[in-house]
């Protein structure tokens, strides 16, 4: 077997590091946000990226995906997103009749409801088409850590 190296030029890496930079930056410092809410979020692009999530403005989750339009539909399915699972035990698990969700299975009705609508009222989203690099930029946020609520190697970290 032979083994070629390629040899990347400095200048590369350094545009690579801006690149980064930059999406990074856009992240720490958004624009105005839109909320968290099927009815807002339309039009979403079908492109690899970034998605921030903000809680009265505070940065709580950052996460890549190769489809953008497909990651942000399973924020709204409990059964496809880690986010809104842990979200939903976190402010409802006092509520009679809480069942911890899982893969399997999303949370009662009501408390989907009541998911939703705190999801639509209090959180925000900042979408980042990235042509690459994206796993970088995620990592490099949850490494930060904070207050983000990424669950580490979840999802092929």
């Amino acid at each position: 077997m032979t083994v070629h190296h390629i040899r990347l030029e400095q200048q590369h890496s350094d545009a690579f590091s801006a690149y980064v930079a930059r999406v990074s930056e856009a992240i720490r410092n958004p624009p105005p946000l839109l909320p968290l809410s099927k009815e807002k979020l339309t039009d979403l692009p079908d492109s690899p990226g970034i998605y921030a999530i903000f809680e009265n403005e505070e940065l709580v989750y950052v996460g890549e995906s190769g489809c953008l339009k497909e990651r942000i539909g399973d924020l709204f399915r409990t059964r496809n997103h880690s986010f809104r699972r842990s979200l939903g035990e976190e402010r409802f698990r006092d509520f009679v009749g809480f069942e911890r969700a899982t893969t399997k299975r999303g949370f009662t009705p009501e408390i989907e409801a009541a998911l939703t609508k705190l999801c639509s009222d209090c959180l925000s989203i900042l979408i980042v088409p990235v042509a690459f690099g994206r796993k970088e930029i995620e990592e490099q946020f949850v490494a930060a850590g904070g207050k983000l609520r990424n669950k580490r190697g979840r999802r092929g970290g």
